[in-house]
């Protein structure tokens, strides 16, 4: 009983300390299947702290989509405003690790424990962080080779830094980052015209983002568990 006792008081001190990392969902609200599927991952993984962003493409209008391509979807353009939202709210809050999820996640058994351990690892002077596998393929994986043993968090060098936006920390220097880009693009008059997965490249391209590996998280469209609503 003692030990089951010390053993509960760890897990809790541990909890803690991840339910400091803000977290948000950019979520369909159409979709709720996924909200009471990624709810109860929450409440088994004990995360409370959490704020679902609602952007509905039904809803958008022309001046929502002025920043857009004439040919960009009204899905996509809800996915880019609803992430850059997310950036908008981290760049106000005092979080220093903020999570970004989308709504068809699946989180590892044990994922707030575990990824207690990897925000241990993470450098102070962090950008951002990727901790799902992405669309499931080796190029969104750290290469065998340079695996090493009880290191989890790893200096991405590749050229294209992002992988999906499924699941990534970030940083409130970085959230500001990607603020001024965004900004200074729309001035210029630049219309996007790629997904915000490919869109974060360009602004990642020089700044400090690592990979986690083993990864956390899967993605429910790409395994099969929903369709996509893109």
């Amino acid at each position: 009983n003692i030990f089951k006792n010390l053993h509960n008081l760890f897990d809790n001190i541990v909890l803690k300390n991840v339910t400091e990392i803000k977290v948000f969902i950019i979520h369909y609200k159409k979709l709720t299947d996924r909200k009471e599927f990624i709810l109860k991952q929450f409440e088994r993984e004990q995360i409370t702290n959490y704020e679902f962003i609602t952007i509905d493409r039904d809803e958008l209008n022309d001046y929502d989509l002025l920043k857009f391509n004439k040919n960009y979807s009204k899905p996509l353009a809800a996915n880019f405003l609803s992430h850059l939202y997310a950036y908008k709210q981290i760049s106000l809050n005092n979080y220093k690790y903020n999570l970004i999820l989308e709504d068809d996640v699946i989180l590892c058994e044990g994922f707030s424990n575990i990824l207690n351990s990897y925000i241990k690892q993470i450098p102070e002077d962090f950008d951002s962080v990727f901790i799902g596998e992405g669309c499931n393929i080796q190029e969104h994986h750290i290469n065998h080779s340079n695996i090493i043993k009880n290191k989890n968090i790893y200096k991405c060098d590749n050229e294209n830094k992002c992988k999906c936006t499924d699941s990534y920390m970030i940083s409130t220097k970085c959230a500001n980052k990607l603020i001024k880009y965004y900004n200074t693009l729309s001035t210029r008059g630049y219309k996007i015209d790629e997904p915000i997965d490919y869109f974060l490249n360009k602004p990642l391209k020089l700044s400090d983002v690592y990979w986690a590996e083993p990864t956390l998280i899967k993605q429910g469209t790409i395994i099969g568990l929903f369709n996509s609503s893109i």
